[in-house]
């Protein structure tokens, strides 16, 4: 695995021994789960709209921005192209690539100052709407104060590391902590979701749907 501010040509090592490593190091699979977490975001606005709808959507409106702004640093795939420049050109030409990666890491690598906003911005919208569930009363209380948890652990762990004030080996049981409070989570409030669409559906159609959702979350 890297370790923050590994050379550029150990990066188009590592891409050119696997790619597919290379990329996942560089945030490729943060880029995914961002992804998701924008669609369950909207899924819990649309199941809070009644109860909570200020809270969540501007949680919702927070996690797309995060998954833009890191999205748009994120150098997992740009890194694929230069390294397989890198392995092609000659002497010269490597100079030129070795500096161009050197550019790419210094915007997007994880614990580095560029891909911090990106971080951050899905931290506080992860924050926004565990605070939003607990207000909303269609949750068990459990899985929005996991979900806050998540969130602050997560960010002391990033701030220190990108930040330089610990190590990532010193925080790593701490990352471990909040990666396993953030799994929970996302998990538990999917698994919510589908249980109170099924139940939802299965009530009288004349009976309101908020009056419904409020019914279930107390049981």
């Amino acid at each position: 695995d890297n370790v923050p501010g590994m050379p550029v040509t150990e990066w188009f090592a590592l891409y050119a021994e696997n790619a597919l490593i290379g990329m996942r190091n560089l945030g490729l699979f943060n880029l995914l789960i961002n992804t998701l977490s924008v669609l369950l975001f909207a899924a819990l606005f649309a199941a809070h709209r009644r109860t909570q709808p200020i809270g969540t959507a501007l949680a919702a409106v927070v996690m797309l921005f995060s998954a833009g702004v890191y999205a748009a640093n994120n150098q997992a795939l740009p890194m694929l192209a230069l390294s397989d420049q890198y392995a092609a050109a000659g002497a010269e030409a490597r100079q030129e690539l070795i500096a161009a990666g050197t550019a790419l890491l210094a915007q997007g690598e994880d614990f580095t100052p560029g891909a911090y906003p990106g971080f951050f911005f899905c931290l506080l919208a992860n924050g926004l709407m565990a605070a939003a569930l607990l207000r909303g009363r269609l949750f068990r209380r459990w899985i929005p104060l996991v979900g806050l948890a998540a969130a602050v652990i997560m960010l002391v762990f990033t701030t220190l590391t990108t930040f330089q004030l610990a190590s990532v080996e010193a925080m790593m049981p701490l990352a471990l902590v909040g990666g396993l409070c953030s799994w929970v989570w996302s998990v538990a409030a999917a698994l919510r979701l589908f249980h109170l669409a099924r139940s939802t559906s299965a009530e009288p159609a004349t009976q309101p749907a908020a009056v419904q959702m409020v019914r279930e979350g107390a049981r």
